[in-house]
Parts: structure tokens; sequence; C-alpha cells
């Protein structure tokens, strides 16, 4: 009785992730420009048209900001857990931007600035993202998800912004607000809190850092 409860709510919770875009976050700096795309777990981006991030070579990474305006997405999250994601964050994006670009404190020729905010976050739901991730009806809901860009049932998933700019003249280049989760078919990041949230962080670190390493426009 209670996988056929399980598996209802699973479907419906797939459904209303799929039918709704979130707004970009207003208080963003950058939240003029951005412009709806057609990516699902990047609603909202923007490009400068000349950009061309080969003329780089440094890139500052600020800590982490963790978005306090009207419209964040933390729900019940704890302090704590914001500002450990806001961290883990910060390090990833750190650690995969470090392979191409020179990492300073300063401003000069050839810098970028990487701003990062954290705009929102759910941790998994403890016991219920592993199982649904082992029955089979959890499996067909979450193949589902996988297939059309959505997050795992009961799975976390985590929400930030990415704003770069010329450091030296402040001119914005390239932004987005996105949301990312783990892979909906992944057990294994599902028995933490928050490991499915990490697993979105690393997802979107390892996506940029190959958008700036293969762009020369």
């Amino acid at each position: 009785m209670w996988v056929r409860g399980l598996a209802a709510c699973a479907m419906a919770l797939a459904l209303a992730a799929c039918a709704t875009t979130p707004p970009p976050s207003q208080a963003l700096s950058s939240s003029a420009f951005l412009r709806p795309t057609s990516d699902k777990t990047r609603p909202y981006a923007y490009r400068r048209p000349d950009v061309n991030f080969a003329a780089y070579s440094r890139v500052i990474i600020p800590p982490t900001a963790i978005y306090a305006g009207p419209d964040a997405q933390f729900g019940k999250m704890s302090a704590t857990d914001r500002q450990a994601l806001a961290s883990y964050m910060h390090q990833e994006f750190s650690k995969v931007l470090s392979r191409r670009l020179q990492l300073v404190a300063q401003p000069g020729p050839g810098t970028l600035r990487a701003r990062l905010t954290l705009t929102g976050a759910e941790a998994s739901t403890p016991v219920l993202s592993t199982v649904s991730h082992v029955l089979p009806v959890g499996l067909v809901v979450n193949a589902g998800a996988q297939a059309t860009g959505g997050r795992g049932t009961f799975s976390g998933w985590v929400s930030y912004a990415v704003e770069i700019e010329d450091a030296q003249t402040g001119a914005l280049l390239y932004a987005h607000v996105a949301s990312r989760s783990a892979n909906a078919l992944d057990i294994t990041a599902n028995f933490g809190g928050l490991d499915a949230a990490k697993a979105g962080v690393r997802s979107a670190a390892d996506q940029l850092g190959k958008e700036l390493a293969g762009s020369t426009r």
C-alpha cells in the first residue's frame, strides 16, 4: 500500500517540477540582462555578443554569496546547510576554473571576475529519495525526469547564479541562473541530505569550465 502511495506522490512531484519555470532572481545585478532560454536547467542566460574568453588568462572568484531576495528558494533549509553549500560551491568552481585560468585576488588586464550566488537549495528527503531510486516505479519516474532534464523524485537540488565580468572594467560578459541536481538515476548521490545538491554543484562547475575553455566568441 505504501509503495502505491509513494508511486503516486513521486509522479505528482515529477509533473509539478516540469510544469513551472521560476523567474530569474530579481535582486541579481544581472537580472536586467537575463533572457529566457529553451534549457529547462538554465532557464535564463545572457552572453555579450563580442565576448572572447580566450583573451582571458586569470580569474577572481569571490566567496559565494547566499541570495537573500524575497524570491529565494531555500524553504526550511538551515543557515548552516546554506553556508555549507555556498562554501562547497566556491571550492568546486575554483577547482574547475583553475584548470585553465590562474586564480588571482586583484583585477588587471586579461582577468575575469566570476561571481557565484546560491539562490536556493533543498536537501534530499531521507530514505524516500533512495527508495524511489530502487523501486521499479521510482526508476521509471526518474528515468523520465532524466530524459527531460528534470530532478529525481525526493532528491535534493541547488539553484544558483553565475555572473562573469571583466574584472578591470566591470562589464558583464556572461550570466545565467540555473538549477542542478544529481543524475536522476544516480542512487549513490542520494544517501546524504546534501549529496544530490553537491552533485549538482559539481555538474554546474564542470559545465561552466567547459564553456569557458572551449569558447572563443
